[in-house]
């Protein structure tokens, strides 16, 4: 399929072509005296194949003498229009407006290019797929032969994977928060598995959990997006940075977007500044009840202090996203929830998947 037009030129590879339309009324003296009265249309072939078809359709009313000739007709279109008008190879659709047709039985389907083209495409992408669906295929996952229908296709790319292979590995990928990995599963195809497939093929709750899982991670990668340390909920950064402030519209917490505290203007004010500030404050405790509240407030500040310096030994911060993420169990090698791999050791970012792991062969 060849393009043409004023201003550019392209060419574009179909496998099916939508199909011609004859609508035909009959009048009172069909066959004995007069033909069928006909209109045909397409959305591929211009006016001047149009009407080059109709004045065939005449020429074989006349050949044969006035005999029934409805399904002589519908045989030839069907097997010889593209021989007939040497287009065995390519068709060229170029613009035309109203005042090229010369037959007032051939109607163009629209004179809009890009609506034509559009709807070309669509046509032979259903029937790419009804194709697909009639013929027995083999999953690229369990290699399991089943029919067409029992299979998923991923849009673009193409590969297409039975129902319970696509079922458990979208299951898994949720499960485990990695919906960014959620691709084709083929090795060397990065094609986003499309939110209709996955909506498809998940129950209710699990595709609920998608929906937050990909709006969080959404949100992780945009700069001026913090979380509330108080509801969990994203807030979006005041644009003056030097302020370092972020206030939460959900449950009206105003905070520093740096240590988490109540918005302090600047000046970080560690648990450590706090317990010194609470032992140097002027004044003595005037009675029992002072004490034990000065008591209180102090224990509660060391045991923020310890609390802090555990989460230090048993945390980090992601490199991308300063996410905290705690090591339970296995390598040194960390994904973070917006995607980023790191060294638990020493920090340094590494590649996605398989690469990463060259940090620590030659380490």
């Amino acid at each position: 399929l060849l393009l043409s037009g004023q201003r550019w030129v392209s060419t574009l590879e179909i496998s099916y072509l939508a199909p011609l339309s004859l609508q035909i009324s009959l009048p009172p003296t069909y066959p004995s005296t007069d033909s069928p009265v006909f209109t045909l249309s397409s959305s591929w072939l211009s006016p001047v194949h149009l009407t080059a078809l109709c004045q065939n359709l005449d020429t074989l009313w006349k050949e044969n003498d006035h005999m029934v000739i409805i399904f002589t007709w519908i045989d030839w279109l069907e097997n010889n229009v593209l021989s007939f008008l040497g287009l065995e190879d390519s068709v060229i659709i170029k613009p035309f407006n109203n005042d090229d047709v010369d037959d007032p039985r051939a109607f163009p389907e629209s004179v809009d290019l890009g609506h034509n083209i559009i709807s070309m495409l669509q046509y032979n992408r259903q029937q790419i797929e009804v194709e697909f669906c009639r013929n027995d295929q083999d999953c690229g996952v369990c290699f399991d032969r089943l029919p067409g229908n029992h299979f998923y296709r991923i849009g673009n790319c193409g590969h297409h994977y039975c129902r319970d292979c696509m079922l458990e590995y979208c299951q898994l990928h949720v499960s485990a928060g990695t919906v960014e990995s959620l691709k084709c599963p083929d090795a060397e195809c990065n094609d986003i598995i499309p939110p209709y497939i996955v909506q498809s093929v998940l129950p209710p709750m699990a595709y609920d959990r998608w929906e937050r899982l990909v709006l969080q991670k959404s949100l992780t990668h945009m700069e001026d997006i913090v979380w509330c340390p108080r509801c969990s909920e994203p807030v979006i950064k005041e644009a003056e940075d030097s302020l370092n402030l972020a206030h939460c519209v959900l449950c009206f917490y105003s905070f520093c977007t740096e240590c988490d505290e109540v918005w302090h203007q600047v000046l970080i004010i560690t648990a450590e500044d706090k317990l010194k500030n609470l032992e140097q404050k002027p004044g003595k405790v005037n009675n029992e009840a002072e004490q034990r509240r000065f008591e209180e407030m102090r224990e509660k500040i060391r045991a923020e202090i310890e609390s802090a310096r555990l989460l230090k030994l048993k945390m980090r911060n992601c490199p991308k996203c300063k996410a905290k993420i705690e090591k339970i169990a296995g390598c040194n090698k960390m994904t973070c929830r917006c995607g980023q791999s790191f060294c638990w050791s020493c920090g340094q970012t590494l590649a996605a998947g398989s690469l990463g792991y060259s940090h620590f062969t030659n380490s």
